[in-house]
């Protein structure tokens, strides 16, 4: 075997890398492979540790982390993810808001059908001047437009 040399699974084969990279990588992977002992999720037997590359995620004996409801979660040492998650999902109400957005924005396309080319250059960071320029017509045009169908749908659905 040469000098410096290290086995690189992804390649399955040993590499040969200069000094202070051999060295580099070496304490890196040694050090990754303690954490992963330490924390039970490495399980690589002994006769095999030549194999490491420090690709864990990638290894055929590692564990993934397990998640459970006795889990502690945020940080701190009295929150439980059971704790912190709701206790059960209202799928009606999930249900009648999701027909009422769709019901507001079928609504929003009768009365202001380039509304939602609008929202999308929004998004994408347009600026108003710019979006207006897209639209063809002026700002205060724009604003105006949107300003009634706003009025528009508070009067028919109330504060949205």
């Amino acid at each position: 075997m040469k000098k410096n040399c290290l086995y690189e699974r992804s390649l399955g084969k040993w590499v040969q890398y200069d000094e202070a990279t051999y060295l580099a990588l070496r304490r890196d992977r040694i050090g990754k492979r303690t954490r992963m002992c330490r924390e039970k999720r490495c399980f690589q037997p002994i006769e095999l540790l030549w194999q490491c590359d420090g690709m864990c995620e990638d290894c055929a004996h590692f564990k993934k982390k397990e998640v459970s409801w006795d889990m502690k979660v945020g940080g701190s040492d009295d929150l439980t993810l059971g704790e912190a998650l709701p206790d059960r999902v209202d799928h009606e109400e999930s249900c009648v808001q999701k027909m009422y957005a769709e019901d507001v924005m079928k609504r929003l396309d009768e009365i202001m059908p380039f509304a939602r080319k609008v929202g999308e250059l929004r998004l994408q960071g347009k600026s108003d001047r710019e979006i207006a320029l897209i639209m063809g017509m002026s700002r205060t045009s724009m604003y105006r437009k949107l300003e009634k169908a706003k009025a528009i749908l508070r009067a028919e659905f109330g504060e949205i």
